[in-house]
């Protein structure tokens, strides 16, 4: 099962009562390399936080310099995968290269994946109508070579639409890319949920 939120820690309570999902004794792996460009970790914080109130046992899984056996290791003693907000050129480029990419559909016959804005985004087929927005979060001379998400869903999820402050930044990407990919809207207080792809779980 896929959840996608733009908001997690807004709308946690709300899935835990719609009965979507069971939270209880749930071992999450928490995800939270998308963050790593920024000083305000605030928002990840509440996410985790959330997590922990609804009585999951919550553990830190970071993309980066992680190598592909241990990643694959730490992933597999969960029952979810929650992946974090924050820059999603950088998580893409992390979840590249730490082989993410590569386990993910196998790891989620049998998991649920949570996705946190730019979590939710990573689903998915592509982050490149953010590189405009978080490109000039990162280093000048950073590089992501393969824009491409985990093409578990046909669509873009454009979060954060009942926030004011991205209100120009999403219509200059529905301007852009709007004949190029199906953009689905969430706002802050709403959660998708997905089965994962049939070819996915063979």
């Amino acid at each position: 099962m896929l959840v996608l939120t733009s908001s997690f820690s807004t709308v946690s309570k709300k899935l835990c009562a719609s009965g979507t999902i069971v939270f209880g004794g749930k071992r999450v792996a928490f995800i939270p390399t998308a963050s790593d460009p920024y000083k305000d970790k605030s928002y990840v914080i509440k996410d985790r936080r959330s997590l922990v109130k609804l009585g999951c046992d919550v553990f830190d899984v970071d993309l980066k310099n992680k190598k592909e056996e241990a990643l694959m290791l730490a992933l597999e003693s969960a029952d979810t995968i929650f992946v974090a907000g924050g820059n999603v050129l950088y998580l893409a480029d992390q979840m590249h290269k730490s082989g993410f990419t590569k386990m993910i559909r196998s790891l989620l016959i049998q998991r649920t994946y949570i996705g946190s804005s730019a979590g939710s985004i990573l689903l998915g087929p592509s982050v490149r109508p953010f590189f405009e927005e978080d490109r000039g979060d990162l280093p000048k001379d950073f590089v992501l070579s393969d824009d491409r998400g985990l093409m578990l869903v046909d669509y873009v999820v454009l979060p954060h639409t009942n926030n004011q402050t991205y209100l120009e930044v999403d219509q200059k990407i529905l301007k852009g890319f709007a004949d190029k990919f199906h953009f689905v809207k969430l706002k802050d207080d709403e959660f998708l949920v997905e089965d994962v792809p049939a070819t996915h779980k063979q």
